[in-house]
């Protein structure tokens, strides 16, 4: 994987656009500070997150969770990238969806 310059910040974890160098495939790379998840006592929730990801992977409407390693720091997600963002930014952005849009 080669990161790209897009990373956001999302509070307690960041997510960095990666490509593939094989294929050239783009990814999201969610990068989270164990430190941070032991501290604010969230290792249940993202274990959560992990598994319903993993449980969804063939939803055609939820991101694709393609697997998930770690280091000494920090746990990965790598997903599907979305390019157009989360349906949550998309709404905030918008104030409301049309029907077409939907």
């Amino acid at each position: 994987l080669r990161a790209d310059k897009k990373t956001w910040f999302w509070g307690l974890w960041l997510s960095k656009l990666v490509k593939c160098l094989i294929n050239e495939q783009q990814y999201a790379l969610k990068v989270l500070d164990k430190e941070k998840i032991t501290r604010l006592n969230k290792i249940e929730n993202v274990m959560r997150e992990r598994d319903n990801l993993f449980s969804l992977a063939d939803h055609p409407n939820i991101m694709r969770l393609e697997l998930t390693f770690q280091d000494s720091q920090s746990l990965f997600f790598l997903t599907e990238y979305c390019e157009n963002g989360d349906l949550k930014s998309l709404i905030k952005k918008n104030d409301r969806l049309s029907f077409e849009v939907t």
